[in-house]
């Protein structure tokens, strides 16, 4: 009030009104605008601001993976050439019939482990997909339904790449039975 001019027009309403009124109008004018800020600006402003440093401790834990991931394909990118030097020697036509002939004597000698006998053998035409060479053999063993169980197990079990299909069981007489089967010998190419 001090710095208003006395002939003015405000002046005279305000300065002929009790003060506790004048202090109690000025106290409102004041919350109003202090809760008007607070309400208006600042706590939208604060959202705002938590919003974006979560997005950018999103977009950090992003950048670390994207990071991880980049290390793991500059990793896998130096093994390609050695796996692919290793595959052209391992599918040169040496490799894989001394393979071949490794997986028919592991066959042989998983049946013979679990008392079958081979009664014959023989390996047909190979077939040649785009993925994978295969090279089936047609087995014939005898023995009784346990060993033959054993047997199919262990071959299994083996983690080799071999497959066994048109299974035919027959019975001989009494606990012999025959067992033909196809053997496929997997190669990946």
């Amino acid at each position: 009030m001090y710095f208003i001019p006395r002939n003015n027009r405000f002046y005279s309403y305000i300065a002929h009104i009790k003060p506790w009124i004048r202090y109690s109008g000025t106290l409102v004018i004041a919350s109003s605008i202090i809760i008007l800020w607070l309400y208006g600006v600042y706590f939208r402003l604060e959202a705002l601001i938590d919003q974006h440093t979560s997005q950018i401790s999103h977009m950090r834990k992003q950048y670390e993976q994207l990071t991880q991931a980049q290390l793991a394909c500059k990793q896998l990118e130096k093994s390609i050439f050695v796996l692919k030097q290793d595959r052209e020697a391992f599918t040169s036509k040496g490799t894989i019939q001394d393979e071949l002939q490794a997986r028919a004597l592991f066959v042989i000698q998983q049946a013979q482990e679990a008392g079958l006998a081979l009664n014959s053998y023989n390996v047909t035409k190979s077939v040649k997909k785009s993925w994978c060479l295969k090279y089936p053999a047609h087995f014939e063993f005898s023995g009784a339904i346990k060993q033959m169980i054993m047997f199919l197990n262990k071959i299994e079990s083996s983690g080799k790449m071999i497959t066994c299909s048109n299974t035919k069981l027959s019975r001989q007489g009494g606990q012999v039975f025959t067992l033909q089967c196809d053997m496929n010998f997997l190669f990946i190419t």
